[in-house]
């Protein structure tokens, strides 16, 4: 079973290539959709820092 800081790691790394790839559509990143896609992704990160610190 791998341990939460892997998962956090591995969340991490590809939500930072989603934002990178997200910002380097210019103004087609303020796309509606896009934008809650990134959100959620930000926000998954945060959840999982969360549990990891609580365990």
């Amino acid at each position: 079973m791998h341990k939460p800081s892997t998962v956090i790691v591995f969340t991490t790394i590809l939500t930072t290539i989603e934002l990178i790839r997200d910002f380097l559509m210019g103004m087609k990143f303020l796309d509606a959709e896009v934008f809650k896609d990134t959100f959620g992704l930000i926000l998954t990160i945060l959840i999982l820092l969360e549990f990891n610190h609580s365990t």
